[in-house]
């Protein structure tokens, strides 16, 4: 008769109550840094409203705001790939703990 040790069960459903809550932790982290890119433009309007009011050099302060939002939209890019790639190893330790208790829970039946 197989029987698994009781220690080795209850780890196994933390693992697996973890990975499930780090995988909805990412995903909302990836839907309010969805979310933010789309709405950046609307944050700034009052600081884009002040620039054409003021009498300095418009060109080199829009060129400044560009290079600036270039950059934060590589930033935000590159964080959402990094979320990405972290959300697929989190379905993959996911699924393999739903496979192995899937397993367990067979063999023990």
């Amino acid at each position: 008769v197989l029987q698994s040790d009781p220690e080795q069960f209850e780890q196994l459903k933390e693992d697996y109550a973890y990975a499930q809550q780090t995988q909805r932790d990412a995903r909302q982290q990836a839907f309010a840094l969805a979310e933010v890119v789309q709405r950046r433009a609307h944050f700034s309007y009052s600081d884009s409203a002040e620039m054409l009011s003021g009498n300095s050099d418009l060109n080199e302060k829009l060129r400044q705001r560009l290079e600036q939002a270039e950059s934060e939209r590589s930033r935000a890019r590159d964080a959402l790939r990094a979320r990405a790639a972290q959300l697929s190893q989190y379905n993959q330790v996911l699924a393999s703990l739903k496979s192995s208790y899937d397993t367990k829970k067979e063999l023990l039946n």
